[in-house]
């Protein structure tokens, strides 16, 4: 069977794509970040990476986010914070692969 041209250059910039470390974003199919207000002032942050986003680049996101929530660098405190890495592990018998994902979560409060 032959595909269209639109079809396979698509499916290649689509697989191009997957390969690399998560780009600072709103969270979607690769990572990034998430965030809401929990009480005034007060709101959960959180930047998750994929297979290829070490973690220095996710605790770094992290705090681009909470800069930006807050409207400047100085302008946040941090209430709580965590990393994480989580593995996942797929396949079957014989061919069984890891892939260990960073994370960074935690609340901040805004100065007034």
């Amino acid at each position: 069977m032959k595909y269209p041209p639109l079809v396979s250059i698509s499916a290649y910039i689509l697989l191009l794509s997957g390969c690399g470390s998560t780009p600072y974003q709103p969270s979607g199919y690769t990572g990034g970040y998430t965030d809401f207000e929990t009480q005034p002032g007060i709101y959960y942050v959180s930047f998750r990476g994929n297979g290829y986003t070490d973690k220095d680049t996710v605790v770094k996101y992290w705090h681009q986010r909470a800069a930006e929530i807050c409207q400047g660098r100085d302008r946040s405190e941090i209430v709580s914070q965590n990393t994480a890495t989580t593995q996942d592990v797929s396949g079957f018998k014989g061919n069984v692969s890891t892939v260990h994902r960073n994370s960074a979560e935690g609340y901040i409060q805004c100065k007034k």
